[in-house]
Parts: structure tokens; sequence; C-alpha cells
């Protein structure tokens, strides 16, 4: 039993990692390409660095309800156009405490922060990407209320991603999600869901699907143990 608790965990925290590498690829590419409206030239550098935050704040979410509240209050801006309409960094600094992790960066006159909780209240870790002090993306991993709900194989296989099944609809068959993720590119926004399922033959598996503007795009099925 603690060797499938120590996999699980292990598998946790990959997804943390490549969630925070996605979010700084998808930022870092969008400086690269100077969508901006700047020139790229030979003077222009970047760099990034990673350091643990000395913050001494106290967690204002002190409870699993609050803490999805205010993950959800958090308004994603517009990665192309250096974060428009995204929630200040400093507001969500209130929500989560003491940081954890931040990896900053900076390219083409513009910055790049990622940082990450752990442990809030009722997940494993919340994840958030920023440009120039603005949120881009979000992840929260790891909830405590997720559900862990029968998915067949043939269930599993008629999940439609022709755009004609919904985000809503997946809530409704799967349950609460163990982890999301949110971001917006040029699609639109994209949000990917993490459901823990069992399957018929009593096998554990996580269900991924990514919705695109609230329809499912793409499936995956990975084993939990």
């Amino acid at each position: 039993m603690k060797q499938v608790i120590s996999i699980a965990e292990e598998n946790r925290k990959k997804r943390r990692v490549l969630m925070k590498k996605y979010f700084l690829l998808t930022v870092l590419a969008v400086v690269t390409m100077g969508l901006f409206g700047g020139c790229s030239n030979n003077d222009d550098t970047s760099d990034s660095s990673a350091s643990q935050s000395s913050s001494s704040s106290e967690m204002k979410a002190d409870n699993a309800d609050q803490v999805m509240q205010d993950f959800d209050s958090i308004t994603l801006g517009d990665a192309e156009n250096k974060g428009e309409g995204g929630t200040a960094k400093t507001e969500v600094e209130q929500f989560f405490g003491k940081v954890s992790e931040e990896d900053k960066g900076k390219a083409k006159e513009i910055t790049t922060d990622v940082i990450t909780w752990d442990k809030p209240a009722g997940a494993k870790s919340i994840v958030i990407s920023f440009i120039d002090d603005k949120v881009v993306g979000k992840s929260i991993d790891g909830l405590e209320t997720a559900d862990e709900k029968e998915l067949s194989k043939a269930q599993f296989g008629d999940l439609k991603t022709d755009g004609s099944y919904t985000k809503q609809m997946a809530l409704e068959q799967l349950g609460k999600p163990e982890g999301i993720g949110a971001n917006r590119d040029s699609d639109g926004m994209v949000e990917i869901y993490n459901w823990n399922n069992v399957t018929d033959e009593n096998k554990k598996v996580i269900t991924t699907i990514e919705f695109v503007d609230g329809n499912a795009k793409t499936k995956n099925q990975t084993d939990r143990e």
C-alpha cells in the first residue's frame, strides 16, 4: 500500500512539473515569436531563475471551499498581449499566502513568472503563471474532493472529441476532477481536466480531457499505479 501511495505521489509531482514547463514554454514562445509587436534582433536576451520565496504571509484561504473559490475567481489574461485582462499578481498572492517556489524570467522586455503553492487546503498544489504580473495560466492538482467513478473501456471510447461533448457533460458523467489546468491561446480558452476513474477491469486510471471553449478536443488515459 505504501508503494502504491508513493507511486501516485510521484505521478502528481511529474504532472505538476510538466504543467510548469508547459506554462513557461508557452510564455517564452509567445515572446520569441514577437507577438507583442516588437521585432527580434541579436541584442534581445532572455534569462530565467528559480527561487524559494521568503514570504511570511499567512494562508488566507484556510479551507478547501475557499481555496477553490479563489482559484476559480482568477481571470486568465491574453498571453499575446502582455497578459491583458488577467488577475494581478498582487491579488493572487493575497489568496494563497506563502509561496513554495517561484520561477522568474525576462525576455524582450517583459517579465515571466511561474509560482507554486504546495499543499493549499484541499489540494496538493497550485501553479499560477504570469506575464508582466498578470495571470495567463493556472492549475490546481491533487484535489481531495475528487470522485472515483467507474468508466469502462467502452464508455471511454464513446467520449466524443468532435465538439459535441461539453465540459458540463463530462462533469456530470465523471464527477469532480482530481486536477484542473487552464490557459488561453489562439484557439481560445484551453482547459485540461484530470479525473480518477476505475475501469470495468477494476484498473485505476487517470482520464484526461482537453476542452477548448468548453468542448472536448482530445482525451487520454494513463495508469494511476
